[in-house]
C-alpha cells in the first residue's frame, strides 16, 4: 500500500471513530451533564463541580448499559407523569437512606432491578438539588425519546458511522432495518445516498477537527497541517484555499458543543 492510500485509510478510520464518538456522546448526553452540573453548582454555591458532573454522567451512562428498555417503555407515557412517578421513587429511596433503611427493600423500576451506583447518584443529587436533577432528567428523556424513534437522524448517523460499506450498501441496510423509509424511486435513493456521503465526509472531517482541538489543544493552523498529513485534504493548497480551509476549521470548532483548549501552537 503506497503512502497516499495508507494516509487515506488512516483518515477514514480516525474520522469514523471521531464521528461515532460524537454520536455516542449525544446519546450519553455529555453536553447536558456538563450544562446542568455547572448550573446546579452555581445555584447551590457548591465548592466544586466535579462530583456533580460525575453523578449526572453516571445516571445517563448506567441507563445506556442497563435501563434502556425500562426508560423506552416508560417514556411512552406522558413525560410529566413519568417524571412525577420517578421523583417520588427517588425521594422514597433518599428518605430510606437517611433512616438507614435502604437495605430493607428491593429497589426496582418497572420490575427491573436498579444498580446501587445509579441509586446513589440519583439520591445524592435529589437531596442536594432536587429541581436541578429533575430538570436534567426531563431534558435527557426528551432527547432519548427523540433519538429512539425508528427513523431518527441520530439512528441514521449511528449506523452510517459504524458501517464499512459504500453509500449504496449503507442505504440498503438502513432501509432493511427500518432506520430509513423505503425509497420508492431513483430520486429518493439518490437523496439518501447523498446524505450518507455527507455523513461519511463532512461529519467525519469535522469530528476529527474537534478531536484534534479538544484532545491535543491544536490551533486551526496546526489542525490544517495534521489533516494534510493524514490525507484528509490536499497537501498543496493555494494561499486562498489555505485561508478558506482555516475558516472552515474554525466553523467546525463552533459546532457540537465544542469546548477546545486551543493553543497558539502552529
Amino acid at each position: 500500500m503506497n503512502q497516499q492510500k495508507r494516509s487515506s485509510c488512516v483518515n477514514e478510520v480516525s474520522g469514523r471513530e471521531a464521528a461515532y464518538g460524537e454520536v455516542l456522546d449525544e446519546e450519553l448526553c455529555c453536553d447536558l451533564a456538563g450544562k446542568f452540573a455547572r448550573e446546579s453548582a452555581r445555584r447551590t454555591e457548591a465548592k466544586e463541580i466535579g462530583s456533580i458532573r460525575d453523578n449526572y454522567e453516571a445516571i445517563v451512562f448506567i441507563r445506556a448499559r442497563s435501563l434502556s428498555v425500562v426508560l423506552r417503555n416508560e417514556t411512552n407515557q406522558a413525560q410529566g407523569d413519568f417524571l412525577r412517578k420517578l421523583g417520588r421513587w427517588i425521594g422514597d429511596y433518599a428518605s430510606c437512606c437517611i433512616h438507614g433503611e435502604e437495605g430493607c427493600y428491593n429497589w426496582t423500576l418497572s420490575g427491573h432491578t436498579v444498580s446501587k451506583e445509579l441509586l446513589s447518584a440519583l439520591a445524592e443529587e435529589y437531596v442536594r438539588d432536587r429541581h436541578g436533577l429533575m430538570q436534567f432528567l426531563e431534558d435527557v428523556f426528551k432527547r432519548w425519546r427523540k433519538i429512539d424513534q425508528p427513523g431518527s437522524l441520530w439512528r441514521v448517523k449511528s449506523v452510517t458511522q459504524q458501517h464499512l460499506g459504500k453509500p449504496k450498501v449503507v442505504a440498503q441496510y438502513l432501509e432493511n432495518i427500518g432506520a430509513a423509509s423505503k425509497c420508492t424511486n431513483k430520486s429518493h435513493s439518490e437523496s439518501l445516498r447523498a446524505r450518507i456521503r455527507q455523513y461519511c465526509s463532512r461529519d467525519r472531517r469535522s469530528a476529527l477537527v474537534r478531536q484534534l482541538a479538544s484532545v491535543y489543544g491544536y490551533s486551526p493552523k496546526r489542525i490544517l497541517l495534521e489533516l494534510q498529513e493524514c490525507g484528509a485534504i490536499p497537501k498543496k493548497l493555494s494561499p486562498a484555499s489555505r485561508r478558506e480551509w482555516i475558516s472552515k476549521i474554525k466553523r467546525y470548532l463552533c459546532g457540537k458543543h465544542h469546548k477546545a483548549r486551543v493553543t497558539k501552537t502552529d
